[in-house]
């Protein structure tokens, strides 16, 4: 019987749903590296390693696309980027993370969802126009960002940090 563990609508799993979608994660990342190698086990196809990668992307994405919770987990690290643009003394600066931070960052900064989930040495870019416009890629996908209601390609600084502050 599954009981809901908190009426809060930041948490809405259970222990066993939680194990279950722990576990589809980590089926994802094994058959991902299988995949990449050409080594699926027999029974597995290839379509079958892009759904349950599909999946496994799906429930990142719903679960930080709650404002709240995006900024409750990447809000320092968007305010330290953030930062590094408002000094504006270096003209590139690279920052290293997983492919669920990038994850995070784009649900915190309210980005579209991309095309696919990041692969192995994706890059994400923060480009700066004009002093305070900002546009957002992945691998070369511009992402329209959804602050302020309506998608669009550039952002200001000052609108990313009145978000945080929301």
């Amino acid at each position: 019987m599954l009981t809901p563990v908190s009426r809060s609508p930041l948490i809405r799993y259970t222990h066993s749903r939680s194990t279950f979608a722990r576990r589809y994660a980590q089926l994802a990342e094994i058959t991902k590296c299988l995949a990449v190698r050409d080594r699926l086990p027999p029974g597995i196809t290839s379509d079958d390693q892009q759904q349950i990668m599909k999946f496994a992307a799906t429930r990142w994405f719903h679960l930080l696309r709650d404002p709240r919770l995006a900024v409750l987990a990447m809000g320092s690290m968007v305010r330290m980027v953030l930062g590094v643009v408002e000094e504006g003394e270096e003209p590139v600066t690279v920052f290293s993370a997983h492919d669920s931070t990038l994850i995070g960052l784009i649900c915190a900064l309210r980005l579209r969802n991309p095309a696919s989930w990041p692969e192995y040495a994706s890059c994400f870019k923060v480009e700066v126009f004009e002093g305070d416009l900002l546009r957002f890629s992945l691998n070369g996908e511009v992402l329209g960002c959804g602050i302020g209601g309506k998608e669009k390609d550039v952002v200001s600084v000052k609108e990313v940090r009145e978000m945080l502050e929301q």
